[in-house]
């Protein structure tokens, strides 16, 4: 193999490897961005619903505000179609199809459950943390 064939192997493997490299460098710092992202927006939602929930509790009912808060998440009936529907956004603008994959839960001052979008079992009553 002449040099010159050796030399143009060797600069375009080393181009390639410094690009790929680059390449997953750059995926790596955009994931973590675009999480950092998510949490900050997920951070900044749930703000809202306390601040949304604190107003509505000087002039509701702990029951109001549990009914408003649950027809607020309600989908309308026969919109989902599940993981076969290429749209996200439903019609309408009823909502995203991964609403659904979503759960969190709303307690009053008293650590009495306001709002369960999962339905889970919280006899034990409310524990600091995740």
């Amino acid at each position: 193999m002449s040099l010159t064939r050796k030399l143009i192997l060797l600069i375009t493997s080393t181009v390639f490897f410094i690009t790929l490299i680059a390449a997953g460098w750059g995926f790596y710092v955009s994931d973590h961005q675009l999480e950092e992202l998510f949490d900050a927006e997920l951070a900044q939602s749930t703000r809202i619903v306390q601040g949304l929930v604190e107003h509505l509790s000087s002039t509701q009912s702990m029951e109001q505000i549990s009914h408003t808060l649950e027809k607020t998440l309600q989908l309308p009936d026969g919109v989902y179609q599940g993981d076969e529907e290429e749209n996200e956004i439903l019609p309408g603008g009823a909502g995203h199809k991964y609403e659904r994959k979503l759960a969190f839960e709303v307690w009053s001052p008293d650590r009495e459950p306001i709002l369960d979008t999962l339905r889970a079992n919280d006899s034990q009553g409310l524990e600091r943390g995740f």
